[in-house]
């Protein structure tokens, strides 16, 4: 995990990645990306105010799984290095959910954070 000390205003974002996908890309086409690796951009939301090891980005309907069945990043590997408001590049394999028409990301790495302020 890699942090870059380039804090950001609430008003601005930091560039995305050309090879992250952002959450309304997957939003767009979620069957699309069922089951598959995806490395996505986004803003931490959530952390630590759903009843499970996840959070979501941009306040969007993708809970991003750190604590899961296949690969597990341990809590003390996600808690106190990133918080609410962060921009964060997560990897992992994403599960379609047709009942919220988002999905879940099991979290394999976060490759990238930008300090929020």
């Amino acid at each position: 995990m890699s942090v870059y000390q380039q804090s950001i205003t609430p008003q601005h974002q930091p560039p995305i990645p050309p090879d992250a996908l952002k959450t309304s890309d997957i939003l767009s086409n979620p069957v699309n990306f069922n089951g598959k690796t995806v490395k996505v951009f986004g803003k931490v939301t959530e952390l630590g105010k759903l009843r499970c090891t996840c959070f979501t980005l941009d306040n969007k309907p993708i809970n991003v799984w750190y604590l899961h069945d296949d690969v597990n990043l341990y809590p003390t590997e996600i808690e106190d290095k990133i918080n609410n408001g962060d921009y964060v590049v997560a990897t992992g394999k994403f599960v379609y959910d047709n009942s919220t028409g988002g999905g879940d990301i099991q979290l394999e790495n976060i490759v990238e954070i930008w300090i929020g302020i």
